[in-house]
């Protein structure tokens, strides 16, 4: 897949994802998409566990995703750099609202479960895996661990 068609694809995501419409974010992931997100040590797989990843974070923050970077490491493995924006509003994992806003910078690592990006993102296929990070903004640390954190 062209950069150019990876990043329209991105954005269809971010879009959707910032509308906290759960159809059109799942439209742009895969059946068998897996999220592992490795700051609450918990792995999320297919478009029920990634419904459960977002409504995790949508029921408690009223977050927006900033796209900061993309980098297109390799033909099958893309890093995207965003920023989480919101307010906690809800219960998030045993705690109370707060009220208080919050800024996390997170690292995804999407790559493709086939080791190419599909020929055209209209089709919305995503890639197989998305890992995140919260606090790591450093590309060469993410390249030193090798961005392949998906099977």
């Amino acid at each position: 897949m062209p950069a150019s068609d990876y990043l329209e694809l991105l954005g269809r995501h971010l879009d959707a994802e910032n509308r906290h419409d759960i159809e059109d974010t799942l439209a742009t992931l895969t059946d068998d998409c897996v999220f592992e997100d490795l700051a609450l040590g918990r792995r999320f797989e297919g478009h029920a566990g990634a419904t459960a990843y977002y409504r995790m974070w949508w029921d408690a923050f009223d977050t927006e995703v900033t796209p900061e970077r993309l980098h297109l490491v390799e033909p099958a493995t893309a890093v995207a750099e965003t920023t989480w924006r919101g307010k906690h509003g809800g219960p998030f994992l045993g705690i109370e609202p707060t009220g208080r806003s919050i800024e996390v910078p997170v690292i995804l690592v999407a790559t493709s479960a086939t080791g190419s990006w599909p020929a055209s993102a209209s089709t919305g296929i995503a890639p197989r895996c998305s890992n995140s990070w919260a606090g790591s903004r450093s590309r060469s640390r993410l390249l030193r661990r090798g961005c392949r954190l998906c099977p």
